[in-house]
């Protein structure tokens, strides 16, 4: 997308013109933001059928980091145009930028602000001069997670990210953002477990059991969310602990082959990055699909959010979701969408 390629005046079939359409039937009534991906986002998607296209752009950057910043920065700039033009002239109110760390080991928190983090900088920073009110959404999806400490410095008005998926509340976040705007979202049923090696699924059924048999877990990062529940785990027993062991890096490639190497005994993962990167039909992982299995341990909880003054309508929440869960009509749709009763693994 250059310049000279986009057209000078937009009409109803451009971005500009759809945006323009809409900001124009909205008006003021409501705040609208155009949603751009990350210039590694698109970078990521020329490799798609590959089934693991971060593993390919850690390739290339492990290959060439020079060729792959300046590609990457090539793709922002035509982002610029477009963050540009759609708040100039579609009259959005901002950017919903979408930013996500590579999901591979290789890429260190150094290289990713070295390489991938410029590029989502340049975007930023022209959206920023034609608007104040941008936000910087950190994509947990599908279970992806993010070290959130690297877009820290990141200048965008409102600040975004999967809370129960990276396991830092808005609280926390606001603080770890020097008390800029926060906003939270609707979260995608999260259960955490343990991946195993498929012959020890009769030994390792839950938690307690895993620490009898050696409590061997591949490393967390601390400030990942799986390091507090197993920290949590392990103050609540005492006398049968999990191995809980620091690691440098925030998200770990190698966790299944180790634990079919039998360095580590269990990797704790979020189910829905098991079934993505194990069992789904292109996954990176496929061929471990019958060397592993899956143990859930908990699911993380999600509460709606209600106006302190909208009491009543709190308590009628609080009232139908409760009647619906005595006619079992909550298990029923678990058990349609989720294979199973994912309330089970909620703690009372």
């Amino acid at each position: 997308m250059r310049e000279g390629v986009i057209p000078a005046s937009f009409n109803s079939s451009c971005p500009f013109g759809l945006v323009r359409t809409l900001t124009d039937s909205f008006g003021d009534e409501v705040l609208t933001f155009y949603n751009i991906f990350a210039p590694a986002t698109y970078f990521k998607m020329l490799y798609e059928k590959t089934g693991n296209r971060d593993k390919v752009l850690a390739d290339l950057t492990m290959q060439n980091k020079d060729a792959v910043k300046h590609a990457l920065n090539t793709i922002a700039e035509d982002l610029s145009i477009l963050a540009r033009r759609v708040i100039t002239e579609g009259k959005a109110d901002g950017i919903y930028l979408s930013v996500q760390n590579v999901q591979d080991s290789r890429i260190t928190p150094e290289l990713y602000k070295e390489v991938i983090a410029p590029s989502e900088l340049i975007v930023l920073e022209t959206a920023n001069r034609h608007s104040e009110n941008n936000i910087l959404h950190i994509c947990g999806y599908e279970g992806s997670r993010n070290d959130l400490n690297l877009y820290v410095h990141y200048n965008a008005k409102v600040i975004n990210w999967a809370v129960n998926v990276e396991g830092i509340s808005l609280a926390e976040g606001k603080k770890l953002f020097g008390g800029r705007a926060v906003i939270g979202g609707f979260d995608t049923a999260s259960i955490i477990g343990l991946t195993i090696r498929a012959e020890d699924a009769d030994k390792i059924t839950d938690m307690e059991s895993f620490a009898k048999y050696s409590g061997k877990l591949v490393p967390i990062a601390p400030q990942n969310a799986q390091w507090a529940i197993v920290e949590e785990y392990n103050r609540t027993h005492p006398d049968n602990q999990v191995n809980l062991v620091a690691s440098e890096v925030f998200n770990i490639s190698d966790a299944y082959t180790w634990v079919l190497e039998r360095r580590y005994d269990a990797y704790f993962d979020i189910k829905l990055s098991f079934y993505n990167n194990v069992l789904a039909e292109n996954a990176p992982y496929r061929d471990f699909a019958d060397k592993l299995a899956y143990v859930p341990y908990r699911a993380i909880p999600t509460y709606p959010l209600f106006n302190k003054n909208d009491q009543a309508l709190a308590d009628a929440y609080d009232e139908a979701v409760e009647q619906l869960r005595k006619d079992g009509v909550i298990s029923e749709l678990s058990q349609k969408y989720f294979g199973e009763d994912i309330f089970k693994y909620i703690d009372k």
